[in-house]
């Protein structure tokens, strides 16, 4: 049995959203397996670099965004926690 060491409690989530760069450009589109109060579990639509810091848009009108940091990537998916 493996264990959860995470502070925060993880919500399947399965929705679609941008990550753009801190100039607003856009990066690549993703999905959001997961998510919590500190961070976030995402698939890229594509395997592509991201850089160690960007906005994530939860919502296709990006009224909803998170400033997030890479923690670790595998392939096309990434494990993020939220700054600020």
């Amino acid at each position: 049995m493996t264990s959860d060491h995470r502070g925060a409690k993880r919500i399947t989530l399965n929705q679609s959203g941008m990550i753009y760069g801190a100039k607003g450009e856009p990066i690549v589109s993703c999905k959001t397996q997961n998510v919590s109060a500190t961070g976030a579990l995402l698939e890229l639509e594509h395997e592509t670099e991201v850089p160690r810091t960007f906005i994530l848009a939860f919502s296709r009108d990006g009224q909803v965004r998170r400033k997030c940091r890479v923690v670790w990537s595998v392939a096309n998916i990434i494990g993020v926690k939220f700054d600020g």
